[in-house]
């Protein structure tokens, strides 16, 4: 049986991967977008883990597709 922690992280790792893939499918445009509505919900609502998950993704992703220009 898994600990609530367990669990927890289970649910993040999900999360990431599900968000993580659905960023790669959206245009650079609509990514730009994605990171503004992101910033703007964590200002309303700060140190919610959700909105910091999406921030590190976005990051990662921006950083992916700026590696994969330069190649």
């Amino acid at each position: 049986m898994k600990t609530d922690m367990e669990n927890l992280n289970d649910l993040e790792y999900d999360f990431r991967k599900r968000y993580a893939a659905e960023l790669q499918k959206m245009t650079d445009r609509r990514l730009a977008d994605e990171r503004i509505q992101v910033n703007q919900q964590a200002m309303r609502t700060p140190e919610r883990r959700g909105e910091t998950i999406k921030r590190e993704e976005i990051a990662r992703e921006t950083v992916r597709r700026v590696q994969t220009k330069w190649r």
